[in-house]
Parts: C-alpha cells; sequence; structure tokens
C-alpha cells in the first residue's frame, strides 16, 4: 500500500512540475521573442544559404501540389509589436467552393498550426502540448488574389487570426 501512495504522490508532483514549467515558458514568450529577435546565431554563409535553398525547394513543392488551398508565403516578426506576422495565400477556387464553417475550421486549424510551428522550430516542446497556441505573439493573415474591375491583379484579405481569434472578412 506505501508504494502505491508514494507512486501516487511522485505523478501528482511530476504533473505539476510540468504544468508550472508549461505555464511559465508560455508567459515569458513576449520576452523570449524579443531576445531571440536580437540574438545573434553564429552560423556560416554556406549554412544559411543551404537553409534557404532548403525551406525556397520545400516551398516549391507545396506550390506544386494543388491539393493544399491554403499556403504560407511568408513568415516575419515585428518587432515593434513583437507579433510574428504569417500571409497565408488562399486559392480562389476553395474560397468558391467552401462554405463558410469549412471556411472557418479550415482557416482556424492552419492558423494554430502556424502559430505553433516557431515553438516546435526552436525545438521547445513543451509549450507545444499545451492546449492552446501561442496568442499573444502569432497574427496570421489569409489572402487571396482578385480582379478588379479593370481586370488588374489584386490582393485581398479573406481572414485574419489575432489574438486566437479568426475573424471572417
Amino acid at each position: 500500500m506505501n508504494n502505491k501512495v508514494n507512486l501516487c504522490l511522485s505523478l501528482f508532483i511530476a504533473a505539476l512540475l510540468g504544468a508550472v514549467v508549461g505555464l511559465h515558458a508560455q508567459s515569458n514568450s513576449r520576452e523570449k521573442l524579443a531576445r531571440l529577435s536580437e540574438e545573434k546565431a553564429d552560423i556560416s554563409k554556406m549554412d544559411l544559404i543551404l537553409l534557404n535553398t532548403r525551406v525556397a525547394v520545400l516551398l516549391q513543392i507545396l506550390k506544386d501540389d494543388l491539393s493544399l488551398p491554403v499556403l504560407p508565403t511568408s513568415i516575419s516578426y515585428n518587432a515593434d509589436k513583437q507579433k510574428i506576422r504569417t500571409s497565408v495565400y488562399v486559392d480562389p477556387e476553395f474560397l468558391a467552393r467552401a462554405n463558410a464553417v469549412q471556411l472557418s475550421k479550415s482557416f482556424d486549424s492552419r492558423a494554430t498550426g502556424l502559430c505553433i510551428a516557431p515553438t516546435l522550430a526552436e525545438g521547445n516542446f513543451l509549450r507545444a502540448a499545451l492546449p492552446e497556441p501561442p496568442k499573444e505573439y502569432c497574427v496570421i493573415s489569409f489572402f487571396t488574389h482578385t480582379l478588379d474591375a479593370a481586370g488588374h491583379l489584386q490582393t485581398k484579405e479573406v481572414a485574419i487570426f489575432e489574438d486566437g481569434k479568426l475573424t471572417m472578412k
């Protein structure tokens, strides 16, 4: 009986410690982003070229896969607002055939994944296990291309995910 009590107590303490570490990591995300944006990494130019090449190749693969109607096109960090901003292209045909519920689910799912992506890229898997995305530093803008009355191509924002909320335009 004593071993069962010790085991239960150990599991409870481990779970409590994990929750405290996870909450602490989430509360420091703005400071961490600011620090990461100022911290210099020591890599060779060849490493940078190879990294950029890998990203470009992966983006081209995604662009060539026509079954993906929602594709990230740029990711940047705004130091003044301390937010990571991602632009996501939405295929106009997908917009035309999907209903509002499907669009909302698709955009919300993609936004959640993109908000968590920087955490995964950094290797901090503890925070990825939390149920909610890092709302405080993530802005996802969904856009498509349309033609104006004169037949010129223009960009149109269709939704934005900010502060954990998706707003359809």
